[in-house]
């Protein structure tokens, strides 16, 4: 599993059997630690919002490749956007910085374990195929502050059975909502201006 910075700096956990094995390569303190939590019986990757990450506030965690590990991640309140954590199938539950805004591109994309997710009331936009394939999702709560919601956001989240679209938002992306077979109605608000074909 690899995470990015916006300075092109690159860190890696290498994950092999049961166990976790980490090659640090960072000059400067530790971003993360991972763990086993004995009590929900689930793998926990945890950021640390150390004085070189609040730096960077729009960090690139992108997560590159799939991982049948990782059942949780935890992140600092510092980090303002998140793109690119797709394809951890074994992913089930996530802490959101409080402070975060942008939810980008493929941020939960093929995240086929997620179940419900709890968005930061700061947030105003979700990037483009950000909870692709998200199969086991059932429910989500978006906050007042999002205004537009990008393409294909939500498409092929199958076990979706409701979401509260917030006043606030002004435009829905093309196909956003393609393939929910269980959702059954949503209510569009007065606010929304801009819909995408095949939504």
């Amino acid at each position: 599993i690899w995470y990015t910075t916006t300075d092109g700096s690159k860190q890696g956990i290498y994950c092999e059997g049961e166990e976790f094995a980490s090659d640090w390569r960072w000059s400067v303190g530790s971003y993360f630690t991972h763990y086993y939590d004995e009590t929900n019986s689930v793998w926990v990757l945890r950021f640390y919002e150390t004085e070189k990450l609040s730096k960077f506030p729009n960090i690139d965690l992108t997560l590159f490749g799939r991982n049948d590990k990782v059942n949780s991640v935890i992140m600092p309140d510092c980090i303002e956007e998140i793109t690119g954590l797709s394809g951890q199938t074994a992913l089930r539950s996530i802490e959101l910085p409080a402070n975060l805004k942008i939810i980008g591109r493929d941020a939960f994309k093929d995240c086929t374990a997620l179940e419900g997710i709890e968005i930061p009331d700061c947030v105003t936009s979700i990037g483009e195929y950000a909870f692709f394939y998200c199969s086991s999702l059932t429910s989500i709560t978006l906050p007042n502050s999002v205004t537009s919601i990008g393409d294909c956001v939500f498409y092929d989240c199958s076990s979706l059975t409701s979401i509260a679209l917030p006043d606030g938002v002004t435009s829905i992306g093309k196909e956003a909502f393609y393939r929910c077979y269980s959702l059954t109605s949503i209510t569009l608000p007065n606010s929304v201006t801009s819909i995408g074909e095949g939504t």
